[in-house]
This record gives structure tokens, sequence and C-alpha cells, in this order.
């Protein structure tokens, strides 16, 4: 019998326009090799449900949309056999780019059918399940306003970051990781378990899916004159190098505000909110991925 892969697919995600999905897919998949099935989400968490039917009659589920889908059906897939593809369709598509994973669709979709399985950690915030960046502080404070924006793409996040640069006021949190107790005023603190939010911008550069462990970047408050270097840093897998930037590992962190307020927060990008802290840990290997054969970056 040939191999059945089902297609989990976000007709909302990313800027491009969906309706020839289907027909790429059915277009470039080698139906020779493979059977498809094709589903479609309809609501938030809807993925997840999708994904974790699939995986019972399914030999490759792939998310197809930005990483708040892949999150969604990685979530139905979680230590479970059955892997998780992705095809991506979103606005930054950061998993997707750690792991070169082709953004054009034909080139992604042909690739299925020789493909490999690797086992990756995923995170945890709380009970929330993370597989690229996290993280809270000016990141989530600009996610928060982007999920709300009519206009998506880089474009639209960039202007929305530029505006809220100096209406923004760093945060003082405690952390407690690696048997010791820190307080930082920090303008954003990432949890990276790949290096990138998307649109090859790396938060942690070093960043691996199998090492077991968090990369925890901190950046303090910075000035405006000191933002070009600092972009430029974050597209040329040079921040850690910045003296705004401090990257730290470990297998888990507790985070407070120490104002004792709610935690803002993003996980891969979707706004969450966190009210009675915050704990970040990893689940080392906990995730069958199928990625492109050909000494991906994993």
């Amino acid at each position: 019998m040939k191999p059945k892969i089902t297609f989990i697919i976000n007709p909302k995600a990313g800027t491009q326009r969906k309706t020839k999905i289907e027909e790429l897919i059915g277009r470039h998949a080698d139906k020779q090799k493979i059977e498809i099935q094709l589903l479609h989400t309809q609501a938030p968490g809807h993925a997840t449900d999708l994904a974790r039917a699939s995986a019972q009659t399914s030999d490759l589920v792939v998310a197809v949309g930005g990483d708040g889908t892949v999150n969604e059906v990685a979530a139905g897939l979680l230590k479970g056999p059955c892997p998780m593809g992705i095809l991506p369709l979103g606005s930054g598509n950061g998993l997707a780019r750690h792991l070169r994973i082709p953004m054009g669709m034909e080139n992604a979709i042909g690739l299925l059918s020789n493909y490999e399985i690797q086992r990756i950690d995923t995170l945890l915030l709380n009970d929330r399940l993370s597989l690229n960046v996290s993280g809270i502080g000016f990141d989530a404070h600009v996610g928060h306003l982007f999920a709300h924006s009519p206009k998506r793409g880089l474009a639209a996040y960039t202007r929305i970051t530029a505006r809220e640069f100096n209406r923004y006021e760093t945060q003082k949190y405690r952390l407690r990781f690696n048997n010791q107790d820190i307080d930082v005023e920090a303008f954003a603190i990432s949890f990276a378990n790949s290096s990138q939010f998307g649109n090859n911008a790396r938060i942690a550069p070093s960043a691996s899916l199998q090492d077991g462990l968090i990369d925890m970047a901190i950046l303090s408050k910075f000035p405006l004159v000191a933002a070009p270097i600092l972009a430029a840093k974050l597209f040329t897998d040079s921040i850690s190098t910045s003296r705004y930037m401090k990257i730290y590992q470990t297998s888990s962190v507790i985070v407070s505000s120490q104002d004792g307020e709610a935690l803002l927060a993003h996980v891969d990008g979707e706004p969450a909110r966190f009210e009675d802290g915050l704990q970040v840990s990893i689940a080392p290997l906990s995730l069958n991925l199928a990625i492109p054969k050909g000494g991906q970056r994993i």
C-alpha cells in the first residue's frame, strides 16, 4: 500500500492567496508514491483535533500554514509515532526556515516524497506547547497588536514595531534557572527552541532542536540609534555579540514579574497571557518531524 499523507490546511495563514493550494498539492505531490488527503481548519484549535484523528490513519500529517498552524498540528501528534511535515504558508515561517524547508510551495511539496524523520525537542510554557520561539516583553506586546491588525506580513509587523518602540517601557523580571535567581530589567526575553522568529531573523543563532536545552535570550533596553545595528545582527547570525544581549542555556526557567502583574507573552507568535507567573520547560525529543533529506539544520 502507498503511504498516506494528510494535509491540514489553514486557509487564513500568511499573506498569500490560498485558492490554489489544493491544486498545487494535487499537481506536485507524487501520486505514484503517496495517497493524499486534504483537510481544512475551521477555528482556533481545530488543527489539533484534525491532527490527532489523522494520526490514526496516516503515515504523515502535514501542517500547511504558519508557525501557529504548525504548533496546533504538533499538539495533536506530540509523543505519538506519527510524524509531522511542514508546508510553510505563514508570515514568518520560523521553524520551516530553521529547517531549511523551501519557501516555494512547489519545491516543498515535491520533497515530501523524499523525507527523513528526526525527533525534536518541544517546549512547554506552563501548559502551552511551543515548537519555535516564544517570549515576553516587547515582542509579546507587538505580537498582541499584530494579532489584531487587519494587515499581515513583515511590512505590517515592522510598522507596528517602529511605532511602539518609543512607547514601550522595559519590564522587571525575576528568573530562576540553573540553580540561581537573577533580577533583570529587560526589553524582551525569548525562549528559543529553534534559532529564529521567522523571515531569517535569528534571535538564538546556536539553538538546536535536539540538545535538550532552551536558549534564553535576554535583550536589554537599547537606544534608538542602536536599532539598525541590532537588526543587522539579527539577520547575520551575530545577535549574541551585542552588548545588549545575553543568551543562557537551561532545561527550565521560572519567570515572575517583579511588580506582580500578569505576564503578556507570545507562544510561537500567538498572543498569550500568564496570570500567575510562567514556567518554561523542555520535553526532549518529544515530536517526530519529517524533513527533506540532505543535511538540514536541526
